[in-house]
């Protein structure tokens, strides 16, 4: 079976949850890039997934390795 490979687009609290319980599935999923207006956030996600950041949404939405996306921010 292929991982699915997702993108994680607010990375607070609930978007890193998202990714660490992701994580732990590592033989199913695989996270692939991250967006968030935040760049230290960003920097965490780039050191814990080695993965893809953007600040720019539709450069995100843009990213062909994306499968699936979790969508984690507020209102």
């Amino acid at each position: 079976m292929e991982k699915i490979k997702f993108g994680v687009w607010g990375f607070g609290r609930m978007g890193a949850a998202h990714g660490k319980f992701y994580a732990m599935e590592q033989d199913k999923f695989e996270l692939v890039a991250t967006c968030d207006t935040d760049k230290k956030r960003l920097k965490q996600a780039k050191t814990e997934y080695n993965c893809a950041t953007y600040t720019d949404s539709k450069a995100f939405l843009a990213d062909s390795d994306m499968e699936l996306v979790v969508m984690c921010f507020g209102r």
